[in-house]
């Protein structure tokens, strides 16, 4: 158990992690305190995180006040998470995970800035005064160009002129894990490649000695699916026209449908903006151009690799390369956080803590942040014609950094072992993006999937998803390894990897809970075994579309309703102003949510009976009261009402008490269904 002991001593280990004042049985305990508990494991992240990124603003900030010390701003800056919320059939709804960090002050910042910072000045001296830089022997220069190993569909060329020089040593390979002998035919035809995660999943329920739990019903899964892909509920017309359809195979011929709809682009390009610049970035940022050249791209379905190289090779002004807003958000201090963000977002590792220090249970060691740092040398912002542009220099050389022992060290760029001609003239960006798709299971590969995965079923294989590595493997190594490969080979096309997660035997199950595997709760700190789909919130994007699909039904004017959504999603969110766009979101089951769905414009606009509305149609058309009920919590909560709901519901609408109040309790009802935890919860 994480006691106030086990903290406490896991606190002081850690603190001499950072300043390189752990010996080896030190570092033996800290691995066993941190494998032994979820919480422990939490709190090694979290701690991790705020010293990487301390240490930024500490760079970037000269204050002096150093009244504070690292020890007491973790403790002021605790992150406070809650478990997974639960559907209310199950049990009592409880919040949803939540993230809330109190960040120091500038004058904290200086202050780990003089306690870590102090032996960047102790440098190697010489007997005449001079420093003296202790520098790795540079990359040989090789002018061979390697070919791509992979085919990839055509994409329109970056226009950039670049002189590239790449290492023509081997890309380093990673094995597979063993796969199980019954594992069916190697192929890559759909069907197998389903089959296959199909078998790994039912050899971890055997493993873990779990039943899963059954399949979904129609209800339940055709908003699911919505939610996953569209990014709202379903219009009540899709929904009793899938309920309706009783062909075989109708549920991936929605998914295909949906993939061919704007509103899959709209919802992916949303979901990818907040990861790459937040929902409020800085005021440089042009976050809508950057929302288009995503829409365009997934509505495309462009490779993934085209996709990420176009975002690290940017260049151009905010509003005409869409982009290159990405990197316009994160290249200021030295491109320090560029750096940590890249490997986080595209590569799912994250590295920020190595800046400053190796890794204690990860590969990486703090050459290989700065190596991975020295692509970005030669990016700069500049403005022109008031707009700030993205540009790439003809800058050369190494970068520099200092070790904890007061060494001051060069980095050249250096990827995965595969080293680039440091020479002026080398497009350093460019050279990125192509290390970053080579070989046959790049880990850009690993990256996508874990998230894609996480994305339909809840969780990933490693939790979090942007934190793998040796010291947190993922739950299906051979299956994650087999959706790689399978992924590259179909030319990282995102439409087919979404394909075999949604048509997986994991992703038709209920989210509810059996008998068979109440022991399968990661929310509690269980690795999944993925028997059943997991709750999770809705995004507020999600909320807000969802309530503008319930209220409004099909008559949707998406462009202006994007921009109403967008402003109504600021009240909710709080902006930590760090350099990996934390956010604080209080529309998260909160008592302010609740108010604002319970009293908000949206939602009184909605269960008004002014011509239009979703409900103003139920009212009006012919029927008996139970069919009125029906259909409100179709347009709600798309699936029919049980009998014990009716039974409930029944006694408000008693015949002879006219239409004037059969109307007031249809609004009631409307109210009601809205602001239920059922609705703003995925499952």
């Amino acid at each position: 158990m994480f006691d106030v002991a086990t903290e406490s001593e896991l606190r002081r280990l850690l603190e001499k992690l950072c300043e390189e004042r752990l010996d080896k049985d030190g570092l033996t305990r800290l691995e066993a305190i941190v494998l032994a508990d979820h919480e422990a494991r939490r709190y090694y992240r979290n701690y991790l995180q705020l010293h990487g990124s301390l240490h930024w603003d500490a760079a970037v900030n000269n204050a002096s006040d150093s009244a504070l010390t690292l020890p007491r701003i973790f403790a002021a800056s605790r992150l406070e998470e809650t478990s997974e919320p639960t559907l209310p059939a199950e049990r009592e709804p409880v919040s949803p995970p939540s993230r809330r960090r109190l960040w120091s002050s500038v004058a904290a910042a200086a202050a780990v800035l003089l306690v870590v910072g102090l032996s960047v000045f102790l440098t190697r001296n010489r007997d005449d005064g001079t420093v003296e830089i202790v520098e790795k022997d540079p990359p040989e220069r090789i002018v061979e160009e390697r070919p791509d190993p992979v085919p990839r569909p055509p994409a329109p060329p970056l226009e950039l002129d670049i002189d590239r020089r790449v290492a023509v040593d081997d890309p380093p390979t990673r094995p597979d894990p063993e796969v199980s002998p019954d594992a069916p035919e190697e192929g890559s035809t759909d069907e197998v490649i389903v089959a296959f995660i199909d078998r790994q999943l039912e050899a971890g329920y055997a493993g873990a000695e779990v039943e899963p739990s059954p399949r979904a019903d129609d209800a339940e899964w055709v908003r699911r699916v919505y939610l996953d892909l569209a990014g709202h509920i379903p219009p009540p017309a899709a929904v009793e026209e899938f309920l309706a359809d009783e062909r075989p195979h109708a549920r991936q011929r929605l998914v295909q449908k949906l993939l061919d709809e704007p509103a899959y682009p709209r919802h992916f390009a949303s979901l990818w903006s907040n990861l790459l610049v937040g929902r409020r970035p800085p005021d440089d940022v042009d976050r809508d151009a950057l929302q288009a050249y995503l829409r365009e791209a997934f509505a495309r379905n462009r490779p993934w690799s085209d996709v990420v190289t176009e975002i690290v090779a940017a260049e151009g002004a905010v509003d005409e390369n869409g982009a290159a807003n990405f990197l316009v958000a994160h290249v200021n201090a030295e491109a320090v956080p560029a750096t940590a963000i890249t490997a986080k977002l595209f590569l799912g590792v994250q590295v920020q803590c190595t800046q400053c220090h190796p890794h204690p249970f990860n590969d990486w060691k703090q050459d290989q942040f700065w190596e991975l740092n020295a692509f970005f040398k030669q990016t700069e912002l500049v403005e022109r014609g008031g707009r700030t542009q993205l540009v790439s220099t003809n800058e050369g050389g190494p970068t520099f950094y200092d070790t904890r022992q007061g060494l001051k060290m060069v980095a050249y760029p250096r990827f995965e072992g595969r080293a680039v001609d440091p020479a002026a003239g080398t497009n350093r960006r460019l050279a990125l993006a192509e290390l970053l798709v080579e070989g046959d299971r790049p880990q850009l590969a690993d990256a996508i999937v874990n998230r894609v995965w996480a994305h339909f079923l809840g969780r990933g294989f490693t939790t979090p998803v942007d934190d793998m590595g040796p010291h947190n493997p993922p739950t299906h190594p051979a299956l994650l390894a087999r959706l790689s490969r399978e992924f590259v080979k179909s030319g990282y096309d995102l439409r087919r990897l979404v394909t075999w997660v949604t048509s997986s035997s994991a992703y038709q199950r209920t989210s509810r809970i059996g008998e068979g595997n109440e022991v399968d709760r990661p929310e509690i700190g269980e690795p999944p075994v993925f028997s059943r789909v997991y709750v999770r919130p809705m995004t507020p994007e999600q909320v807000y579309d969802s309530l503008v699909v319930a209220t409004r039904g099909d008559a949707i004017d998406w462009d202006r309703t994007l921009t109403e959504r967008d402003r109504w999603i600021q009240a909710f969110v709080t902006p930590n102003e760090t350099d990996e766009n934390d956010e604080t979101l209080t529309l998260d089951g909160t008592i302010p949510q609740a108010l604002a769905l319970m009293n908000g414009e949206l939602t009184s606009e909605g269960i008004s009976l002014a011509s239009g509305t979703e409900l103003a149609r139920i009212v009006a058309k012919r029927g008996s009261a139970v069919e009125k009920i029906r259909r409100a919590f179709v347009a709600t909560l798309s699936r029919e009402p049980t009998d014990r709901e009716i039974a409930a519901l029944r006694p408000r609408f008693r015949a002879g008490r006219g239409r004037t109040a059969e109307a007031e309790s249809l609004r009631d009802l409307y109210w009601a269904l809205l602001n239920s935890s059922e609705f703003a919860l995925v499952h």
